[in-house]
């Protein structure tokens, strides 16, 4: 396992471009990032720069942290995602497994190949498709465009579908 940090200037969002493995995505109260490997090879963590912030690309499972009013956004996540405690808007392209969010502020995601389960948000907007099941509880706005499978909602203020 290895560890790295990386500084965020003011204003900073984080990019996650493509993530090979399984991905945790926390909120947390320092001013940084940090992310945790599941792989003691330095290659399979790749950081780059872009004008909005960092854009970081990772070939084996990770856990990230990150300061929890900063936004995030996932390009392509080929394995589960679980995203928690994020005040700032988190977004996903395209999660090929499982996505869980829980403790959240607002959530946009296209496309989920897997199951979606959602408690605790503001807002979830899904633009695309959810492939498999969707469940979702304590959300204040929910707006859907379609879900394959079954989906199951409790304690939500507004819920839109599209088929």
């Amino acid at each position: 396992m290895s560890e790295k940090q990386i500084q965020l200037a003011e204003g900073a969002e984080v990019t996650l471009l493509e993530m090979a493995g399984d991905l945790k995505v926390s909120g947390w109260d320092e001013a940084y990032v940090q992310v945790e490997l599941d792989s003691d090879e330095e290659k399979d963590l790749v950081i780059g720069e872009s004008p909005s912030g960092p854009e970081l690309s990772a070939r084996a499972s990770c856990e990230v942290w990150v300061p929890a009013g900063t936004p995030v956004t996932v390009g392509q996540a080929r394995g589960n995602v679980k995203v928690r405690e994020m005040q700032a808007t988190f977004k996903a392209e395209q999660v090929s497994g499982d996505l869980k969010l829980s403790n959240m502020g607002e959530a946009a995601i296209d496309t989920v190949h897997g199951n979606l389960k959602a408690s605790d948000l503001s807002s979830l907007r899904v633009t695309d498709v959810v492939a498999g099941n969707a469940s979702v509880k304590q959300v204040e706005s929910v707006d859907r465009r379609a879900v394959h499978g079954t989906l199951r909602a409790k304690a939500l203020g507004l819920l839109r579908v599209g088929h």
